[in-house]
């Protein structure tokens, strides 16, 4: 266990620099007006603050992946990490526009019509997909492990191995954020597929 714990305290000291540096780049820049919706760049760097605000849960989750843990708690650990992500994306979206990823880099979610405070339903919409992505995989491995099955998951030689369905779901998760890569450089205003779908659109708040 103590490798895997020096590697989580390493890499959280890299998140935590990266994070640091990205604060204060963002911290008092200011933009024209002209840059309001060129937000990819400070979106991009959002997720690694956001990684270090997240970060607690990741490391419990990674100390619970050991051999002799058994394997409906491997599944638990998993899905509270991967709820945590998604419960924090929609809470933080629904209440500010913002995660504390995009406050740091000063940008903000709006109603794409309005420019105001998105709703809890526009909120809920933008992270539809990987929301369904996750509870088909919560579904699949749940009823697996109760049914007396193979475990979804086994972890071999240190490292957690997939079975077939899940490395499919994993997949969709991976294609999709591909998706919303290639959307996002497609569009004048920069909104990714998920923004489509809620009705909203990412702005700078750093505007001269």
């Amino acid at each position: 266990m103590e490798p895997d714990i020096s590697f989580q305290l390493g890499f959280l000291v890299v998140l935590a620099v990266i994070a640091w540096l990205v604060w204060l780049f963002y911290r008092n820049s200011t933009y024209p007006a002209t840059a309001k919706y060129a937000t990819f760049s400070p979106r991009f760097w959002t997720s690694w603050v956001d990684s270090v605000v997240l970060w607690p849960i990741s490391f419990v989750v990674s100390l619970l992946l050991a051999p002799s843990v058994p394997p409906v708690v491997h599944f638990l650990a998993t899905m509270v990490q991967q709820g945590a992500w998604l419960g924090y994306s929609v809470a933080m979206h629904a209440g500010y526009g913002q995660t504390i990823g995009k406050m740091a880099c000063k940008v903000k979610v709006v109603d794409c019509e309005t420019e105001q405070s998105i709703t809890l339903r526009q909120a809920v919409l933008r992270d539809c997909i990987p929301i369904a992505i996750t509870l088909c995989s919560a579904l699949y491995e749940g009823i697996t492990l109760l049914s007396g099955g193979r475990p979804p998951f086994a972890v071999v030689n240190g490292k957690v191995e997939y079975d077939t369905w899940s490395m499919v779901l994993g997949s969709l998760m991976l294609l999709w954020s591909l998706a919303e890569f290639i959307t996002m450089l497609t569009n004048k205003k920069r909104r990714a597929i998920h923004d489509y779908i809620a009705g909203t659109v990412c702005i700078r708040t750093n505007l001269e």
